[in-house]
């Protein structure tokens, strides 16, 4: 959805079409799959994609534009080498957007993983501000049952 020109809603769309002031816009997705392929690329650790745009996003709104600034591609040797992707947000709102936001991520590692041959491995996320909001006025206690109810259905992965 696009609210104005300065923030499309899409990162995908920054993912493959930045924004530059002359040129050809770069596709930061493709260029990272093409480097990956490319067995004259030794640094396995350098496949970086940036979507925060300073031009755009740098504004008075203490919550507006884009929440996902920066990700990070790895590629860990082995016997079977593995993808793994760091993901820095400048905001996130755990109860209403965290679980999509990590199915986006791991279609994208699926994504990447199908294109360069690679197993996916690890997904890391890193908030350097994070809440648990009330989406539509949830009450707390509502959110509290729904974090117990979460929290029980995980203890067996914990034992």
């Amino acid at each position: 959805m696009r609210r104005s020109e300065r923030w499309s809603g899409y990162y995908f769309e920054r993912m493959i079409d930045f924004p530059v002031p002359a040129g050809k816009s770069p596709n930061q997705l493709w260029d990272i799959v093409e480097r990956i392929r490319n067995d004259q690329v030794r640094a396995l650790n350098k496949f970086e994609l940036s979507l925060f745009d300073p031009v755009r996003d740098v504004d008075n709104s203490p919550y507006g534009g884009q929440c996902l600034s920066f990700m990070s591609f790895k590629i860990v040797p082995g016997t079977v080498r593995a993808l793994t992707l760091t993901a820095m947000y400048r905001n996130h709102f755990y109860i209403e957007k965290l679980l999509g936001n990590l199915i986006g991520l791991g279609r994208l590692m699926a994504f990447v993983g199908r294109e360069t041959g690679l197993q996916v491995g690890a997904l890391t996320v890193i908030s350097t501000h994070a809440e648990i909001d009330r989406p539509n006025r949830a009450r707390r206690s509502e959110i509290s049952a729904m974090l117990a109810q979460f929290d029980q259905a995980g203890a067996p992965l914990a034992a």
